[in-house]
């Protein structure tokens, strides 16, 4: 699997990136803010996004942008979106861009878990 982490904590990008290497199989392409990650994300076939907070964005918004190219690019991948603290996200977010989300701290085994049962689908 292909995935992209778009995230601007560096610990955290860190840890998932680590994480999925360690895994095998998964093919893992880092990055740290909007701009970078949806033309990452136009020159690559992936099948899984995990957006957390970017400078400037939070992972909702990144995903709505990657939604709106998607719909006209006619594709879709599975997006995961990890948010800061428990009072996230608010009622401003589209829920609906995203596939999944975490809201507080978040154990990166739990983010595991669902990108491997991507495979599972």
């Amino acid at each position: 699997m292909k995935i992209l982490v778009a995230y601007s904590d560096e610990i955290g990008r860190e840890k998932i990136g680590q994480a999925l290497g360690f895994l095998g199989g998964h093919q893992t392409h880092i990055v740290q803010d909007m701009k970078t990650g949806l033309e990452m994300y136009k020159k690559n076939e992936f099948d899984a996004v995990v957006a957390g907070d970017m400078y400037g964005v939070n992972g909702f918004e990144f995903a709505k942008k990657i939604r709106e190219y998607e719909n006209l690019a006619g594709k879709k991948s599975y997006i995961l979106v990890i948010c800061r603290n428990a009072f996230e996200p608010d009622f401003t977010d589209d829920l609906s861009v995203a596939n999944d989300f975490f809201a507080g701290p978040i154990a990166v085994r739990e983010v595991l878990k669902k990108i491997n049962s991507l495979g599972e689908l």
